[in-house]
Order: structure tokens, then sequence, then C-alpha cells
């Protein structure tokens, strides 16, 4: 009988530093998630941002993490969103590899901790005597979003393999966001050409006399990841940030998967195309939404080759150690 209440009264005791040991997980669970974290995430127009679209409509993180205050600041080119890295206004930012490399370069503290998407962008013109880069003349203009942008350095290398000249359309440029460049293309007046992507190509398509001359992926020479984000990740708090943004994305990119109407519904409604041209889109040639980060070294090699940036970096120098894991 004493052996039974020696077992039961120990049986008790278990139960109860189980039990407690599971209230303080829980408790410690609740509070890591109850933090009151504020995230400012900075973006660009264009249909390579989808994924971050996704999450702003099915406030995926305000449902996952009520606590956390999400600030959105949609902007014209990566100059802006640096700037507002700078001022703090800004956590993480979504661009393309060149200009991220750009301004790790000039001594921006940041790392590259996710891909975001896949998407080709076209360099579109609206004469009818132009049919190749050779047929730009010294005057004739070329927008695009912004001089170390990565439509300027695919043209650089487009023209460093035709011309040998990697900065022979340097002094042709004009900075434009997307929208006000296809505005004024279809003027067919101040520019001749228009470095952009969807889904502002397909718009400048439905005009007769637009076509496409050049394609990213014959500049480059291979696939790359077309937008990443980028931030700096010091301290606890801002790997927490990235955490929870990077759970946020993959969230996304599998309601995108698994969701194939209602996205493109979404898609279709975000960037004023109809569901077919939507549907078109996202199974384009080129088009994935995906984390992974492609390009880095080509495009951080070929950029110190012409000294746009100060030295080749390898990609783990600049992209951040918990990609990796």
């Amino acid at each position: 009988m004493r052996i039974y209440n020696k077992l039961k009264t120990s049986a008790v005791i278990l139960l109860v530093v189980i039990v407690s040991m599971n209230l303080i997980s829980c408790s410690s669970k609740k509070a890591e998630n109850t933090d009151n974290l504020e995230i400012n995430i900075g973006y660009q127009f264009g249909t390579a941002y989808f994924p971050l679209e996704i999450i702003q409509i099915n406030k995926i993180i305000e449902k996952k993490y009520p606590n956390t205050t999400i600030s959105w600041k949609q902007l014209g080119n990566t100059a802006a969103i640096r700037e507002g890295m700078l001022s703090g206004d800004i956590d993480f930012g979504f661009m393309a590899i060149p200009p991220f490399l750009i301004g790790y370069d000039k001594g921006m503290n940041w790392k590259a901790f996710t891909g975001l998407s896949s998407v080709p962008s076209s360099l579109v013109v609206n004469s009818p005597d132009i049919n190749t880069l050779g047929d730009f003349t010294a005057q004739d203009k070329i927008a695009l979003p912004q001089q170390g942008s990565v439509q300027h350095i695919l043209l650089s290398m487009a023209a460093d393999k035709a011309f040998n000249e990697p900065k022979k359309f340097d002094s042709m440029l004009l900075a434009m966001s997307h929208p006000d460049a296809m505005d004024i293309l279809r003027t067919k007046n101040e520019i001749k050409g228009h470095f952009t992507t969807p889904p502002y190509t397909q718009m400048e398509l439905k005009d007769k006399d637009m076509k496409i001359i050049l394609e990213s992926n014959e500049a480059f020479g291979e696939e790359f990841t077309f937008i990443i984000g980028a931030g700096k990740i010091e301290n606890e708090t801002d790997i927490k940030k990235v955490k929870i943004l990077n759970e946020a994305i993959k969230d996304a990119l599998i309601y995108i998967e698994a969701n194939p109407e209602d996205s493109a519904a979404i898609f279709s409604d975000k960037y004023n195309m109809t569901i077919p041209e939507s549907k078109d889109f996202m199974n384009m040639e080129g088009v994935k939404f995906n984390q992974e980060i492609k390009g880095v070294n080509r495009f951080s090699e070929f950029m110190n080759k012409v000294e746009y940036i100060s030295k080749a970096y390898n990609e783990k120098e600049v992209i951040w150690d918990g990609y990796y894991d």
C-alpha cells in the first residue's frame, strides 16, 4: 500500500511539473507573439511585387501577429527606398539586385534576406525605325526607373555584348516611374524606348506601333531573381521582424499556388488586367514567385568591371546568414 501511495504521489508531482512547464512554455510563446513590433516596408510598382500585395490584401501578418503594426510605402525607385531606410522611415525594402549592390557598395547597412520573384523585363520602343539597339540615335531617349536600376544594368550588359561599350546609352537615359514612362511613350514625343516590366509591357504592346527589341534574359544570359528583400539585420528585434516577413512571403506564395482563380482575380483588380490576361501572365514562361536569390555574383562582377561599384561582392558577403538556414 505504501509503495502504491508513493507511486501515486510521484505521479501527481510529475503531472504538476509537466503542466507547469507547459504553462510556462505557452506563456513564453504568447509573449513572443504579442510583442508590439512595427514593420515598415518599401516597395515599387509592377507585378513582380504581387506576393506583397497578397500579404496586404489577405492581412497575413495582422492575422498571425495581431499586435504587429505594418506600414506599406509604394515608391517610384530604389533611391527613394534607400532614403527612407536612411531616415528610419523604412525597415525593409524590396528591389532588384543591382541597386541593392550599389547601396551596399556605398555603405548601406543592409543584407538581402529573401527573393520574391523572377519576371521578364523588356525594352519596348514606339518607333518603326528602331528594331535593334543599333538603331537608336544619340538624340533618342530611353526611360527606366533610375541609373543603377536593373533595367539600366541589363541595357549596359546588352551594349557591352553588341558594341563593347557598356555605357553607350547612359547619356540617353531618363529616370521615370513605370506608369509615367508608359504614358509618355504612348505620346511618341519625348522618349523612344521604355525598359519596363509587366503589366506595363502588356499595356504598351496593345498599341500596334509598340514592340519589344530586347528581353532581360537575353541581356543577362540566364535566369536571375528580379526582386529581393533587404534590410538592416543586426539584433534580435531585426531578426524577429525578418522572420515574420519571411513567414508572410512563404504564406503568400502558398496561397498563390493553391488558389489560382482567386489569385488571378486579385491580380486582375490590382493591375487593371482582365482575368484571362492575369492568368496568361501568371503562367508566362520566366515568371516565378519564390524566395530563391539568383544572379548576385554575375551582376556584381559585371558592375565592378564597368565601375558601377568599387569591387565584386560574393553573395555570401551581401546575403544574410539566416537565408541559408
